[in-house]
């Protein structure tokens, strides 16, 4: 999903999912929401704000984190952190939302949300 408010402000809701997201303009940072985790969406400046956001389902991570170590995975990872100043993760996210908004080929996408995952978790 890609959006642009001014004004709007969503109200407090979850997804079923992890949300991994990039804020263009308005504060420049990344979020990381857990599967049900409540949040909201308000602008950090006058000027609203801009983000791109890219829900992955719980059993896709884990399948990734897995293959990552090996098939040794402990209790569900949750992130601590909603919002990260990190432009090298949010290089990273850019690459992956480019990935799965644009018809990417399916090896370079899976490529992506891999290396989206485990950046997300380091």
């Amino acid at each position: 999903m890609r959006a642009r408010f001014r004004e709007h402000v969503y109200p407090l809701h979850s997804h079923d999912a992890y949300s991994f997201g990039i804020t263009d303009s308005g504060a420049g940072m990344v979020m990381a929401f857990n599967p049900d985790e409540a949040h909201d969406g308000q602008k950090a400046s006058e000027l609203g704000y801009r983000y791109r956001i890219v829900h992955l389902g719980p059993a896709l991570v884990r399948e990734v984190l897995t293959d990552a170590a090996d098939g040794s995975l402990g209790e569900q990872l949750l992130f601590s952190r909603p919002v990260l100043d990190d432009p090298a993760l949010a290089a990273t996210l850019a690459r992956l939302y480019a990935a799965v908004a644009g018809g990417t080929d399916p090896l370079v996408r899976d490529e992506r949300v891999t290396a989206a995952v485990l950046a997300m978790t380091a």
